[in-house]
């Protein structure tokens, strides 16, 4: 009996730490400050101080993602799509061949424009 309540609480405990490592974006817990990538992008995007600015993490291909986009009602945006490693994996709004904009639809917004005009 006594191993048997061992090997459910190791499995418990296996299965815990697992969907620990679900919930992280590329396996760190904060992408903005733990990836010196994405830090540098939204600081030059906080540097350009345009209002129109967020980045959205969403997943793609069961992988998680970065999108660059903005919410200007002027002009017909595309907007970036990066992977963990900052490569740039293909962007939503051009064609036929792009990444679908509804990858957006579970995504969350992890920054925006101090002064963002975006209305989510």
């Amino acid at each position: 009996m006594k191993h048997i309540i061992s090997l459910s609480f190791f499995l418990l405990l296996i299965m815990s730490c697992s969907s620990d490592d679900n919930n992280l974006a590329c396996s760190v817990g904060n992408p903005i400050e733990n990836l010196n990538w994405l830090k540098s992008e939204i600081d030059l995007l906080k540097n350009n101080e345009e209002e129109y600015n967020y980045v959205t993490q969403t997943k793609h291909n069961d992988q998680t993602v970065f999108v660059f986009a903005n919410c200007n009602p002027l002009i017909n945006s595309v907007f970036l799509v990066k992977n963990c490693e900052g490569n740039n994996i293909g962007i939503i709004g051009m064609g036929e061949q792009d990444i679908p904009s509804t990858i957006l639809d579970n995504g969350i917004i992890i920054w925006k424009a101090e002064n963002s005009e975006c209305d989510f």
